[in-house]
């Protein structure tokens, strides 16, 4: 009788198998359905004995194809199941897939491939990760009972690979495979981990005929027998239901967590009574092994979320932070059905527990989703107005829900209470573009009544917009707002929207004389944003360099050097603050001064000054600066050589930056080049710098002696420098023929292609 039971798909080849190569994977997953196996049409396909003769083709890819066409005929090429035997030997690895597929394919007429194909699992090891032991095992399961006293067997054999191999053969044969039973729970025991699962998945395919073997070793002395067990439960699922009294004993019980963890996923499976599986499970809440409280989450998961939730909240409400936070965690991961925790989650927050446990009250309210939106806004109708900002951990939750809250923070946008349409605003900006659709409703807020509401609505509105630009008709009325907020809102709102505002240059130089200061600030930072294009207000800012407010200055600073273009007295006041005692002031007066570029070369003693300054950011922004500024090669070089020493990584950074942009003219920086190399913060740096300039017969010793370098990175350079110089480093030719043998490839592959360019042949 022929082999017709159709497995159940043992999971460990549903997945490409770790490890496996890409393009043999592709293979493996496509070749069904280019053939057309699935609908038998294989009427047009060239005739066996010519595919067999084919099979000894010199042309391997002749070889390839008679395989694969053979396994597209199936079980009518039983004659070639010889020259397919034979083909297991090929060398080229897409023969032997389709040959072994063939093989398969054949099924029980194959039968006398097993012998090849048992001594090939053995062959093919690290069984975990190599596709042709996977496919030598599918192909002895196809085989069907023909197959059982080989792998009887290999049950018994002294390897590892082959005993795994054999049991995970006999999962393909499901029930015709239960008179290997008995030797099957006997692996159960084994030494090797991989032979143990494969034997328990195998169990669990072959059904409920296993029933009381397993039974008996969930009676066994040993725990790897009990655990076993417990795995073949965990993949019959409700077909092991008999089990479930021996299971709950061992997840209470067992002297082994390894045990009890397994035993307690197989009860998640094999089903019953959901109050008692509750009771077990929080009962084991609390163990000290991890295993057993990660199947307890897994098992609590699985529970429907009537039998869990209000235990949770308990635990999460009286025990110490680590349990309770794992509460809250959980509590999360159930999603909406956890609805009734979100008012103890939000007190929860507010409570003195630790911050890690508060943090992951947090997170399991915005993992809730949506439906925990009300009472949130709720919440903060108490907080002050002022302690409401983008930072809040209420903005902060409501904003990570993303784009499935954003239909309930638009109906919370006309709530009665200001503080919940001002979180709702304030949430949906931190969204952007994907809250685009609530562009409307914040315009509506644009004429909200109370005006911090009215001052996000403008902030949000713009950022949500697909094309801000087209907001600035209703932004510019309210730079002019009699509220001071609503005025510096709108000014932020402007400088998001950057140089497409300049219309707004003249109303936004006006407000640097406005009353309040921080409306000031934002009108500076706006005419920032705005660019080269708000030349005009460069005067009125630069007056405000005079200012006893750091905050203020600071913003005019920036605002300077983004605009650019800027008069002889304003470039002295920046010159000035570059040397102040405010660090702050000073890199940005720095980094300024160093847009502006060669209209600022008089305020290049600064730059010197600073080149040596205590402070790191400092000494970057004069790094930097001075390299925009400088454009001599012999006065600028020996600036950034120097600075290739310096102790700050983004200092060397922007050296070499700027020494790569000098080609020819950074040739004489090239030794120190070379040496960052060696570092693997400055590699990367380094290469593109080195890559820019080009290589000079005066460094020729430094390249040779290079290759003998202890890092690989830099031995690779100095041969790709040497192939550049061409005839010009003959001299080079021993050092490069000693390298072409190097142990690494990298180096040795730069080398053989350095000697090719250097005697002409490349």
């Amino acid at each position: 009788m022929g082999h017709t039971w159709t497995p159940k798909c043992p999971t460990y080849l549903l997945p490409i198998p770790k490890g496996c190569h890409f393009g043999l994977a592709i293979v493996l997953l496509s070749c069904p359905f280019l053939m057309g196996w699935a609908t038998g049409q294989n009427s047009d396909l060239p005739s066996i004995p010519d595919l067999i003769e084919q099979l000894d083709s010199s042309d391997k890819f002749e070889r390839r194809d008679a395989a694969m066409y053979l396994a597209a005929h199936g079980p009518a090429a039983a004659d070639a199941v010889t020259a397919l035997i034979d083909a297991l030997d090929d060398r080229e690895t897409q023969v032997w897939f389709h040959a072994v597929t063939a093989l398969s394919r054949i099924g029980p007429a194959a039968k006398a491939a097993i012998p090849r194909l048992i001594a090939d699992i053995d062959r093919h090891s690290d069984r975990g990760a190599n596709p042709k032991w996977y496919r030598s095992v599918h192909a002895l399961g196809m085989m069907g009972p023909a197959a059982i006293p080989a792998l009887t067997k290999g049950l018994s054999h002294g390897d590892e690979d082959v005993r795994a191999g054999a049991a995970a053969a006999l999962g393909w044969m499901g029930p015709e495979a239960a008179e290997t039973t008995a030797l099957l729970v006997g692996l159960l025991d084994d030494s090797d981990e991989f032979v143990r699962e494969k034997a328990a998945e195998t169990l669990g395919l072959i059904g409920p005929s296993v029933l009381p073997a397993v039974s008996e070793a969930l009676r066994s002395g040993s725990a790897n027998a009990r655990q076993g067990a417990a795995r073949v439960a965990t993949h019959m699922g409700s077909s092991a239901a008999e089990l479930a009294p021996q299971l709950q004993a061992l997840a209470r019980s067992d002297e082994q967590p390894r045990v009890q963890a397994t035993a307690i996923e197989a009860l998640s499976r094999v089903g019953i009574d959901d109050s008692e599986h509750a009771a077990i499970l929080f009962e084991l809440f609390h163990h000290d092994s991890e295993a057993i409280r990660q199947a307890v989450k897994n098992g609590l998961l699985s529970l429907p979320s009537e039998q869990s939730v209000h235990r949770l909240i308990h635990i999460m409400e009286t025990e110490q932070d680590a349990l309770s936070g794992q509460a809250a965690d959980l509590l999360g991961r159930i999603g909406p059905p956890a609805a009734d925790a979100v008012i103890p989650l939000i007190n929860s927050v507010a409570s003195d527990r630790a911050e890690g446990a508060r943090a992951a009250f947090r997170q399991a309210l915005t993992d809730i989703g949506p439906v925990a939106v009300p009472r949130l806004l709720e919440s903060l109708e108490t907080t002050r107005m002022e302690d409401i900002t983008a930072e809040h951990w209420v903005v902060i939750c409501l904003r990570e829900m993303g784009l499935e809250v954003v239909a309930s923070l638009n109906e919370h946008l006309s709530h009665e209470h200001p503080n919940a349409r001002l979180c709702s605003i304030l949430a949906l900006t931190g969204m952007g573009k994907d809250a685009g659709d609530s562009e409307a409703l914040l315009l509506d807020h644009f004429k909200d009544p109370v005006s911090r509401v009215r001052a996000a609505a403008i902030v949000a509105a713009v950022a949500v917009a697909k094309q801000p630009d087209r907001l600035l008709d209703r932004i510019g009325p309210l730079l002019d707002d009699d509220d001071a907020r609503v005025r510096l809102g709108a000014a932020v709102a402007v400088s998001s929207i950057g140089s497409n505002a300049v219309s707004l240059v003249p109303e936004l130089t006006a407000m640097l004389n406005d009353p309040d200061r921080d409306v000031r600030c934002g009108a500076v930072t706006a005419l920032g944003g705005i660019g080269p294009r708000a030349e005009g207000a460069c005067t009125s800012i630069a007056k405000l360099l005079e200012s006893h407010d750091e905050g203020l200055k600071l913003a005019a600073v920036r605002a300077l050097g983004e605009i650019g273009g800027l008069s002889q007295p304003a470039l002295s006041q920046l010159a000035t603050l570059a040397a102040d005692e405010n660090d702050m002031l000073k890199e940005a007066a720095l980094v300024s001064l160093g847009q502006m570029g060669r209209d600022a070369r008089k305020t290049l003693p600064v730059f010197e000054q600073a080149l040596s300054d205590p402070n790191d950011s400092v000494r970057v922004a004069a790094v930097i600066g001075f390299g925009r500024i400088e454009d001599s090669a012999e006065k600028l070089l020996p600036v950034m050589d120097a600075a290739l020493g310096d102790s700050f990584r983004e200092i060397r950074h922007a050296a070499a930056q700027r020494i790569g942009q000098l080609r020819d003219e950074g040739t004489a920086a090239t030794p120190k080049l070379i040496e960052m190399l060696a570092d693997s913060d400055d590699q990367n740096v380094a290469l593109k710098a080195l890559g820019r300039i080009p290589p000079a017969v005066e460094h020729l010793s430094l390249y040779i002696e290079s290759l003998s370098h202890r890092d690989y990175i830099v031995r690779g350079y100095s041969c790709e420098a040497l192939g550049r110089l061409h005839g010009k480093a003959k001299k080079a030719l021993p050092a490069l023929r000693k390298a072409s043998k190097d142990r690494n490839r990298f180096v040795r592959q730069r080398a053989s292609r350095a000697i090719e360019r250097v005697e002409g042949q490349g």
